[in-house]
């Protein structure tokens, strides 16, 4: 009975699992670290260096607890909304936005700005719900192939984070 009720507990866990896909990506940006954070933290440049961004709105300043509402291409979605809370804040170092209680699906985006040696390297790193794959594309793409694709996408826009960077 007992091993009954185990196998039961596993399957019914494992079943309510959330699957997610996660890339990462990260680059060298010749510029001070704390002005990298500051542009990277904030949700509202996004539109500046992430090619699939349409508008990004929020009210009030960027702090933990502040909410994000973006509007974006992605997939076939012309305007796919994604609702995001800012969760953690740690200048100049570390901020972490999860979509909130409404959302659909779970998406968390990790954006990390360490020094290692002389050099200053943002690391950007995307985790959402396997599910949402279906939704953005209309059909079950394998996580494989979103999870290439996108990280090629990620590349080009930290190339072009870079780019606007060090030219200031």
């Amino acid at each position: 009975m007992i091993k009954l009720l185990i196998t039961a507990l596993f399957f019914t866990t494992q079943a309510f699992a959330l699957e997610t896909v996660t890339i990462a990506k990260q680059i060298e940006i010749d510029i001070d670290e704390k002005l990298l954070f500051e542009f990277v933290s904030n949700p509202l440049n996004d539109h500046k260096w992430r090619s699939e961004v349409n508008d990004i709105s929020t009210e009030g300043e960027l702090q933990e607890g502040s909410v994000f509402v973006e509007d974006a291409f992605i997939g076939l979605r012309r305007n796919f909304i994604t609702k995001t809370q800012l969760v953690q804040l740690s200048f100049p170092h570390i901020a972490v936005f999860e979509t909130t209680d409404d959302n659909p699906y779970f998406l968390r985006s990790t954006r990390m700005v360490t020094k290692v040696g002389d050099k200053i390297v943002f690391k950007y790193l995307v985790e959402f719900d396997k599910k949402m794959i279906k939704k953005v594309f209309g059909l079950g793409v394998p996580a494989s192939v979103v999870r290439q694709a996108y990280g090629l996408r990620m590349t080009q826009y930290l190339l072009k984070l870079r780019s606007i960077l060090e030219a200031k």
